[in-house]
């Protein structure tokens, strides 16, 4: 049996479309609502503790894995958090993954205060999505 194989590993295989594999750290996998709910049932891919994401190339899934990371670090800072680097060209496509995710602003928003607290609950984690929400109509 592989590290990975053990249910209580602290790893997760995460494998891109294009086949690249990325070991992470599970506390930072379990930001993710989807890959929560994936490692934390009885499917297969929390038993192997990997798990294949067709619908993300290796270039988007790392970026990703990034903001887990980014996520995971700052996520009990209410002040002094630098800014997520996000190209231009990658935006799209990191919305729509951080939407497939499930990752939300859990309690970042909620602890700056209530008014923002509403928003929490519904937009994705990438920081780019509350300001484009606000000048895009079709982002509930």
């Amino acid at each position: 049996m592989s590290h990975l194989d053990q249910e209580d590993s602290k790893y997760v295989k995460l494998i891109s479309s294009d086949g690249y594999q990325f070991i992470v750290k599970r506390e930072a996998c379990l930001i993710s609502g989807t890959l929560k709910n994936i490692l934390n049932t009885s499917f297969k891919e929390s038993e192997t503790n990997t798990v294949k994401l067709y619908e993300l190339d290796a270039i988007l899934l790392s970026k990703i894995i990034e903001y887990l990371y980014y996520n995971l670090k700052y996520r009990d800072e209410l002040t002094n958090i630098p800014e997520f680097d996000i190209p231009t060209e990658m935006a799209l496509e990191l919305l729509v993954a951080a939407d497939f995710l499930d990752s939300k602003y859990n309690s970042r928003f909620r602890q700056l205060g209530s008014g923002l607290d509403a928003l929490s609950k519904n937009y994705p984690i990438w920081g780019f999505v509350y300001s484009f929400s606000c000048l895009n109509p079709f982002i509930p």
